[in-house]
């Protein structure tokens, strides 16, 4: 069936356009959109003067005099007016952040998570939000939409946590049509992985990567051509083969990957805390530092099978289990010698859930 595409559509999506190249660019003239879009000087002007009226952009007159001619103003992001909430939704603690059009992060709230249940974990989630929402320093914008960054699995396309397995009775959850009915604010889930990378992207040059969050769980993103791959239940490089059980013939417990090479898995079985092994690993006992010796193999054999699969050379690591990377990088980087190994803060997940949503919030706004 053939589809058309009426004219108010057209100026809608060229609005879009517009304003991420101008978020992208920070500063840019209405001349040096012209040339970069290849649209006509009236439409630009058109286009930018929607996007001033309706507080998305501002005009500024340049510092100086740049010479002979009539001073040309540049337009940027108003950060002013709207905002954008993320939040991290993780075992480790909750996290959210109120991010404007600009990218500045202008305020992040914690609290402590529980995973008992669907509904002592969903009181966490409406606790933190609430929290969020009723500050003063939200109160000064519009929220125009909220960004969930979600462990486990996602169905992001809509909307539903399918599942997470630290909590019990967690099932084909549609968090965000919950989340809309209680405040009012249009909801979008990511993978947290996926949220990370993004966030990642926006401050660093990069094309092609693998992301791997090594927490509780291990979580993985990918990025090729300067998209990141999505899909529900996809890329769940925690439960890959790591060791195979002959007696059980099974390793959904003790042959993935998550069960040798996370927080979790570490913690079961050496029967201490992190904090012990870590402590013990130092002080040179020969268990301690094997159990990390072995991870780290397990781990590098796994992103080396990755980075075949995708052609990809750039590996980013982040994650609770990072802090003691010392006593298992050596085999991992000694697997993967032709990577290129870099790391990031996992604590950026509740921005870059606030940044993708405001990429999917823009295009709901008629401009």
């Amino acid at each position: 069936m053939k589809r058309f595409m009426n004219q108010e559509y057209m100026k809608h999506e060229n609005c879009i356009d517009i304003f991420h190249l101008i978020r992208e660019e920070k500063q840019i003239t209405r001349k040096q959109i012209e040339a970069v879009t290849g649209m006509s000087w009236g439409a630009v002007s058109n286009i930018t003067a929607r996007l001033i009226g309706n507080g998305f952009v501002t005009e500024q007159k340049p510092d100086g005099n740049t010479g002979p001619g009539r001073t040309p103003s540049y337009l940027e992001v108003d950060g002013s007016r709207y905002c954008t909430l993320g939040i991290d939704v993780n075992i480790t603690g909750m996290k959210a952040a109120l991010v404007n059009l600009k990218s500045e992060t202008l305020k992040t709230w914690n609290c402590p998570t529980c995973y008992s249940s669907k509904e002592q974990l969903l009181g966490c989630i409406n606790r933190i939000l609430d929290q969020a929402l009723t500050d003063e320093e939200s109160k000064k914008f519009e929220i125009i939409g909220i960004g969930a960054a979600m462990q486990g699995v996602v169905d992001a396309e809509n909307g539903i946590s399918v599942s997470i397995a630290q909590c019990g009775g967690w099932d084909s959850v549609p968090l965000a049509a919950l989340l809309e009915e209680r405040y009012g604010i249009s909801v979008w889930l990511e993978h947290d992985p996926n949220c990370i990378l993004h966030a990642y992207a926006e401050t660093n040059e990069v094309q092609n990567a693998i992301l791997l969050r090594i927490d509780r769980g291990i979580g993985m993103a990918v990025m090729l051509d300067a998209v990141i791959l999505k899909g529900t239940g996809r890329f769940e490089i925690a439960h890959t083969l790591a060791a195979w059980d002959k007696d059980t013939d099974s390793f959904k417990d003790r042959g993935c990957l998550e069960a040798y090479a996370s927080v979790n898995g570490l913690e079961k079985l050496s029967g201490r805390t992190l904090e012990s092994l870590i402590e013990a690993a130092g002080a040179g006992e020969t268990q301690a530092k094997a159990l990390f010796e072995d991870m780290g193999t397990k781990l590098g054999i796994s992103i080396y099978n990755m980075r075949k699969i995708f052609h990809i050379t750039d590996i980013i690591l982040c994650g609770e289990l990072m802090e003691s990377e010392r006593f298992f990088m050596e085999p991992v980087t000694r697997i993967n010698d032709r990577a290129a190994f870099s790391r990031t803060d996992a604590g950026c997940a509740c921005y870059g859930a606030a940044a993708m949503a405001l990429n999917q919030a823009v295009r709901k706004i008629k401009l």
